[in-house]
């Protein structure tokens, strides 16, 4: 029988197991983008920890959508030399680890010190910061297509096995899918085949420059989890174009920054099996959707070894969790050795409130 500790194959690359470690935001990187040396001890930790896929936290395009000052840029061939640093840690520490780097623009989901100019689809007010972004023109659009692949590039270069496409949780891509965030009339707006452009042409665009052995995944919302927000017959409509362009994975998640924290991204007290796997269900419907040819990933509270096997075996390709693996980056590890089976992350989200360094786990309950 097919476990999830069995090797598993995305696109072209030969996976150990079927365990990710999903993106989080690390607060790793200083005012100008680099990466401060803990990053590096951090991910060999990870690669060490026996997960399969290594998803790394979000990197930013381009300056103009850096969502905060501590993220990391992949935006100028100057950070080509700390990103082959990082993957160089991952794969000489993590036996057959892999690892992709997760590219993103923040839109209008951004700091104002990082970046004080924030764009969006169209000029709709984040209710939960108050930012009005600039609606985006043609050129700008393009523009950032074409950041986007050039990042995939540097990702390519640096030595890594792929990218993550962030097509989620209320950032750019994600705003551009959603009609609540794009009210547009043009060819970018309004039809949901309009609304899916955006997506389809950076991963087109990612593919032909970085080629078909390159790994490129998407990380796609369910849904928002609001009213006038992208729901499951729109993402199934998103992950079946993915699907036609040859998409290697899709994850399935959920949530904006303006999403009520019950619906949300990092939900808390996840205390029971029960609470685990809350985006499972829009995961399964976009397995069906897309059928066997390409993986699906189910993210969203996993804690215990058994809801990741129920997922596994209701049919989903693989599994993929953070927060535990903050507090315990060795947890594939211990559950390989049957050393335990339920992490023990417990879903405070103390270790998304650092303020004074890196991400990490301060147990506040």
């Amino acid at each position: 029988m097919v476990t999830l500790f069995d090797k598993f194959n995305v696109g072209n690359l030969v996976l150990k197991n079927r365990f990710a470690r999903s993106a989080t935001a690390e607060r790793c990187a200083d005012e100008k983008g680099f990466f401060s040396k803990d990053v590096y001890e951090m991910y060999g930790a990870l690669a060490r920890g026996g997960t399969g896929l290594i998803i790394t936290g979000y990197a930013a395009v381009h300056i103009s959508g850096r969502c905060g000052i501590t993220q990391p840029l992949i935006s100028d061939d100057k950070f080509i030399p700390q990103w082959e640093k990082l993957a160089g840690a991952v794969h000489s520490q993590g036996e057959d680890c892999r690892v992709l780097v997760q590219l993103v623009h923040g839109g209008r989901q951004v700091q104002a010190d990082a970046a004080p100019s924030p764009v969006a689809p169209s000029a709709v007010k984040d209710n939960l910061t108050g930012v009005i972004p600039k609606e985006m023109t043609e050129r700008e659009i393009l523009r950032t297509i074409e950041n986007f692949a050039d990042a995939a590039m540097r990702a390519k270069l640096a030595g890594f096995d792929g990218v993550q496409i962030h097509a989620a949780h209320g950032y750019l891509i994600s705003a551009f899918m959603s009609p609540r965030s794009n009210v547009r009339t043009d060819q970018w707006g309004d039809s949901l085949e309009n609304r899916a452009r955006f997506l389809i042409e950076i991963f087109r665009a990612v593919r032909e420059r970085t080629g078909d052995d390159f790994i490129a995944g998407v990380k796609l919302n369910g849904d928002d989890g609001m009213d006038g927000g992208m729901d499951i017959l729109d993402a199934c409509y998103m992950a079946k174009c993915l699907a036609r362009e040859g998409v290697d994975f899709i994850e399935v998640s959920g949530g904006t920054w303006e999403t009520p924290s019950i619906k949300g991204t990092c939900r808390m007290n996840i205390r029971t099996t029960k609470k685990e796997a809350y985006f499972l269900d829009n995961a399964k419907r976009i397995k069906t959707t897309v059928g066997p040819s390409v993986p699906v990933i189910a993210v969203g509270g996993f804690r215990s070894l058994q809801a990741m096997e129920e997922a596994f075996y209701a049919g989903m390709s693989m599994v993929s969790l953070c927060r535990p693996l903050i507090r315990e980056p060795d947890l594939i590890n211990k559950f390989k050795l049957a050393m335990k089976n339920k992490a023990d992350c417990i879903s405070c989200n103390g270790c998304l409130g650092v303020k004074d360094g890196m991400t990490r786990c301060v147990k506040l309950i």
